[in-house]
């Protein structure tokens, strides 16, 4: 962008035709743009040639049952009941400590990892720009840091920003992300983590054959957690607009060129992988 409007400027003082200054200027943002894209893939985009988390534990590749998503659903919904009266937000600076202390902890005993890099998440001036993408976080390879939309609902606040922090640590398949993230809250000692795992993982399970057709999400759920899973659906129905939606289809095509199966739609592979995982003994300690 800036090379583009430095050749704009540089060669309007020369005075050439504006065919060439517009010919150049494109030139110099294609070579750029590339030059953006390659770097992004090499420091990020190879990720997604790692192995993955079903090829070190196979378990998470079996498809469950019916008998088996009711008995995952049943847990969470559990897992709603004992929490939610028990939440209480944690400051920025407990909650940074504990999803640290947790996902070191998971990926420790759950996939080896024994030295897991972490950092302060930030919430950038640019939030407006995630909030126009209707996005909740990201992750940013350019500096390793991970971001999280400044007005996101505290409820979401501790699963979104475990899911950022999976990321860093290399899980850049979108469902891996979100599994470490719920395996991150599930474990965890706080009751603030407990919770928002669970209703963010629910939100999977809350949906189409998995809860039943005729069924009410809502239904289960006490009064209280009730209103967080509103309040959490209107947060995201409020900001999807065009660019959202443009967003959207043009990050589908980006994970599909990867390889990534589903797409876009690879969030949703948690709650196969949490299906399967609670189906086997948990490998990480329940506090």
């Amino acid at each position: 962008m800036l090379a583009g409007i430095f050749t704009l400027v540089r060669l309007r003082r020369n005075h050439p035709s504006k065919r060439v200054i517009l010919g150049q200027a494109l030139k110099t943002g294609a070579a750029l743009t590339s030059l953006v894209l390659t770097f992004f893939f090499w420091s990020w985009g190879f990720h997604y040639a790692r192995e993955t988390l079903e090829t070190r534990h196979p378990e998470l590749s079996h498809i469950p049952t019916p008998a088996a998503w009711n008995r995952t659903r049943n847990l969470l919904v559990q897992e709603i009941h004992r929490w939610q009266p028990l939440y209480k937000p944690l400051s920025e600076s407990e909650r940074e400590k504990e999803i640290d202390r947790s996902l070191k902890e998971v990926l420790r005993a759950y996939d080896s990892l024994t030295r897991v890099c972490t950092a302060p998440t930030k919430h950038p001036w640019s939030s407006w720009l995630l909030d126009a993408l209707a996005t909740s976080g990201v992750y940013s390879p350019f500096f390793a840091e991970v971001h999280v939309h400044s007005q996101l609902p505290r409820i979401a606040l501790p699963f979104i920003t475990a899911h950022e922090k999976a990321h860093r640590a290399g899980y850049a398949d979108e469902g891996e992300a979100n599994f470490i993230a719920y395996l991150t809250c599930r474990h965890s000692q706080t009751a603030s983590l407990r919770y928002s795992g669970a209703l963010m993982t629910y939100l999977s399970f809350a949906r189409g054959p998995r809860f039943g057709h005729n069924k009410d999400p809502m239904t289960p759920l006490p009064i209280q957690a009730r209103d967080d899973l509103r309040n959490i659906l209107d947060w995201r129905n409020a900001r999807r607009g065009a660019l959202a939606r443009i967003q959207g289809r043009v990050y589908d095509l980006y994970l599909r060129t990867l390889g990534v199966p589903g797409g876009i739609a690879s969030y949703g592979r948690i709650a196969r992988y949490v299906t399967a995982h609670e189906s086997t003994q948990p490998p990480c300690p329940t506090h």
